[in-house]
């Protein structure tokens, strides 16, 4: 079982520790990092100047990178997960977690996975570590989430775009337990199946 750390990942971050924890992991949630012995590290908003000086101890690290750029904004040159991976390169960065909020985990969670019929609930996340990408596939399992691959850490904008839609429909057009989710079983109807 891993040692997990969420930093600064607030009710979802909480949320995501009980979870973990009651998987068998020493799973705690902190607003600071003291994560010198944890294996995985789940970053929420975090600025990156606030984990100066902590290079050595993340060296080896699954860190993954939950938060979302602070407002709408066009695609950066790097995104904050690539600029996590650059300035710890001894560190296995994956992004994840960042495109559901809080309630809408803790609506999976108490609906046991599973929303309507056989549609799962999206976990996306990315990297370049295939290993520390299959660890953080399984976490999000466990969070009753449907892991999606969305490929290199390259992409992380990609699931920037994702949470920064998510907070917006969230803020004006959905209650925040919704979340965005890719159907992929083929035998799951349509929603335009009911308009014909």
């Amino acid at each position: 079982m891993a040692s997990i750390v969420t930093v600064d990942a607030g009710e979802k971050g909480r949320l995501l520790c009980e979870v973990w924890a009651g998987d068998g992991h020493h799973s705690t949630s902190q607003d600071r990092g003291d994560f010198a012995d944890a294996e995985v590290v789940l970053f929420g908003g975090l600025n990156l100047e606030q984990l100066a000086g902590a290079e050595a101890s993340l060296i080896g690290k699954i860190i993954v990178d939950c938060g979302n750029p602070p407002g709408a904004m066009v695609k950066p040159t790097v995104s904050r997960t690539e600029a996590l991976a650059q300035a710890y390169p001894g560190a296995r960065i994956v992004k994840a977690f960042n495109t559901i909020s809080a309630e809408a985990i803790a609506y999976v969670l108490k609906h046991g996975g599973i929303e309507i019929g056989s549609v799962y609930t999206s976990g996306f996340y990315c990297g370049d570590d295939d290993e520390a990408k299959a660890i953080v596939a399984g976490l999000i399992a466990e969070a009753k989430l449907d892991p999606i691959d969305c490929g290199s850490l390259a992409n992380a904008h990609l699931l920037d775009s994702i949470g920064l839609l998510e907070r917006y429909l969230s803020a004006s057009v959905f209650d925040s337990w919704f979340a965005i989710t890719v159907v992929r079983d083929a035998t799951d109807r349509s929603p335009l199946d009911r308009l014909f």
